[in-house]
């Protein structure tokens, strides 16, 4: 397992350069816009041990990478899984911030197949009641820290890596960009 490889994608402004210099949250319109995102950051770089919150956000899947109408760029990195410091739960992330989020379609299917089958007559509520449940719903040891860190990738999980990181893993950096 020590020389897996794993595949990841990072988004940043064109003025970052992911292999070199330092991670300046200053200047990131998450850090700065996203209510409660400055306390939360903290108390993630705390919990890792990465004070200085010297790590780069990375998607382990390439279909969850949103375009927007600002320029960015895309980085596709091939590196060895240990170099990954934890996987988060995306949603988890966002429950932490109070942030509703979309849910990831394994967990949109599951809950149209239940509405059709238990509530064919009004499947829409009974959509709405399972996303509602759902968001509602409390962790099960009284906090979301303790449900942050998951195991593996998959839907709505990301990876944290440090920065910076070395030529060598690096496959690819394009524009990352539509109108």
């Amino acid at each position: 397992m020590c020389d897996e490889m794993i595949t990841l994608w990072t988004v940043h402004s064109p003025d970052f350069d992911i292999r070199a210099g330092k991670v300046d949250h200053s200047k990131s319109e998450y850090y700065l816009n996203t209510p409660g995102v400055k306390e939360v950051y903290h108390e993630l770089w705390r919990r890792l041990n990465t004070p200085k919150g010297q790590i780069i956000w990375c998607y382990t899947e390439y279909s969850d990478i949103a375009k927007t109408g600002i320029k960015k760029v895309m980085w596709e990195l091939q590196i060895p899984l240990e170099n990954v410091v934890c996987f988060i739960d995306d949603l988890v992330w966002n429950r932490i911030l109070g942030i509703r989020c979309n849910v990831g379609r394994t967990l949109r299917r599951k809950w149209q197949n239940e509405a059709i089958e238990k509530c064919p007559s009004d499947s829409h509520f009974y959509f709405k009641k399972c996303e509602e449940d759902f968001w509602n719903r409390k962790p099960k040891t009284g906090s979301w820290w303790d449900e942050l860190f998951i195991q593996d990738t998959g839907e709505n999980a990301s990876a944290i890596i440090c920065h910076s990181i070395p030529e060598k893993f690096i496959k690819k950096q394009m524009p990352w960009y539509c109108k």
